[in-house]
């Protein structure tokens, strides 16, 4: 029935989790000097990123907590094909189901791990592809539409299975509906750059979250612009003031 499905939608077939060991592609005791099979799949994709077309309703899950596992499990449900923006060995990309911008998706890792802290050294590899492949998004949205995007981890994600945000700086969307969410996407050590990600674990340091603090005081900081620092007092004042503040750089690509 599925190889069916799959023919029909001409949808790529979900892949199975990895480990960190699949991830590296070293042998034990050598010293390895050649980029690593995922990342050389990254930066050699020469495919056209797909047409950014969100379905008119995504999905609901039984328990939200866990929604993201859905997208990673083998077999994964027929009706969760709709959802799915793009999918390679590393990960699965979706629709976010309450967008906060104009392009918003989440790159779903297919690795064992839940969230940013639990990355290691030894992830960096994995990372970097990750990386590469939300560049690669980024790029193929800015064609459509030039807005700046960056890519990050939340501190304290609300869902399991580690994710990463694909935003658009816009912030033009029904969903984003108050402070908690603003900040979600722009307090800078709430919403963590995976470059910033991948630079910690080179310098030998493993990211840690003091999650008290950033559920009590990153995400209730005052309302800002993420542009120029105006403090303004409400949100829709913000998504107004943010229609006539000019972007300091629009670059192709990945935003710090």
């Amino acid at each position: 029935m599925f190889e069916t499905f799959y023919k029909l939608t001409e949808l790529p077939k979900p892949l199975k989790r990895i480990s960190t060991e699949e991830v590296l592609d070293t042998d034990e005791g050598e010293e390895n000097t050649k980029p690593s099979k995922i990342e050389a799949e990254a930066k050699d994709t020469i495919l056209p990123v797909p047409r950014f077309n969100p379905p008119p309703e995504i999905p609901s899950a039984a328990n939200w907590k866990n929604a993201l596992v859905d997208y990673v499990r083998v077999p994964r449900a027929p009706h969760l094909a709709c959802n799915v923006f793009f999918e390679d060995t590393k990960c699965v990309v979706i629709y976010d189901k309450f967008p906060k911008s104009t392009f918003h998706l989440l790159l779903v890792s297919k690795l064992s791990i839940n969230k940013v802290t639990e990355l290691t050294f030894d992830h960096l590899p994995f990372l970097a592809a990750l990386q590469s492949r939300a560049d690669w998004i980024a790029r193929g949205l800015q064609d459509h539409k030039p807005l700046v995007i960056r890519a990050g981890f939340h501190a304290v994600p609300s869902l399991t299975q580690l994710h990463l945000h694909i935003i658009s700086q816009d912030f033009d969307s029904e969903c984003m509906k108050n402070k908690k969410h603003w900040n979600s996407f722009t307090h800078p050590q709430f919403f963590v750059p995976i470059q910033h990600v991948i630079a910690s674990l080179k310098s030998g340091n493993q990211i840690k979250i003091d999650t008290h603090e950033a559920e009590e005081r990153w995400l209730n900081s005052p309302l800002k612009c993420h542009r120029c620092d105006l403090h303004v007092k409400t949100l829709p004042g913000l998504k107004t003031h943010i229609k006539t503040c000019p972007e300091t750089r629009t670059p192709k690509g990945l935003a710090p």
